[in-house]
């Protein structure tokens, strides 16, 4: 997915998800630290990998009667419990356990489980500013799939911080799900 900082006001200008919502329809952004963020159209190989993984979860989570909800973009997700308007992300695939986060307009509270699709513009953003703002807020895992380099990158913040790195023909296991089994190449058709 292409990104862009859009800074219209100067370098240190900061945005609030009223800015966001003023967007022209059809724009999409995000928000880390009050820094807005456009939001491109994905490619079709991102959306066959989102696709694949979010319909991996969901079945399992069905399957075995879980009660955690998956979601992919574009659903908002309104990380800051405290309001102060400036951190507003549309993660790629996403899991929330606390059905009281789940609102009509979007997630209010951080997902469980986060995962993002990474391409060349978003390496940086998605690795350092989302890492980051994750562990912040409270997600408990996040996984970083990264195309250009046929690996995932599984950030464990909670209980205890682990950073482990798997290649794409490697059977992967959330921590929410252990018995749930990934492979990226499988879901790409290699």
């Amino acid at each position: 997915m292409e990104d862009m900082i859009r800074d219209t006001y100067g370098e240190d200008a900061l945005y609030t998800i009223d800015d966001v919502a003023a967007l022209p329809e059809g724009q999409r952004a995000e928000l880390i630290n009050g820094r807005m963020f456009m939001m491109g159209t994905p490619t079709t190989g991102h959306q066959i990998l989102a696709g694949g993984l979010f319909y991996a979860i969901a079945g399992y989570i069905h399957g075995n009667h879980g009660e955690c909800v998956p979601f992919f973009a574009p659903c908002a997700v309104y990380l800051d419990a405290k309001k102060t308007k400036r951190e507003w992300v549309e993660p790629d695939v996403f899991v929330v356990c606390d059905k009281d986060k789940i609102k009509e307009d979007g997630i209010y509270g951080a997902p469980d489980w986060v995962i993002e699709i990474a391409s060349p513009s978003t390496i940086e953003k998605d690795f350092m500013k989302k890492a980051s703002l994750y562990k912040t807020y409270g997600v408990r895992e996040y996984w970083i799939v990264n195309p250009m380099g046929q690996n995932v990158t599984v950030y464990h913040f909670f209980p205890e911080f682990q950073l482990i790195q798997y290649r794409f023909d490697e059977l992967l296991s959330p921590a929410l799900y252990p018995g749930l089994g990934i492979r990226i190449s499988d879901l790409i058709g290699q």
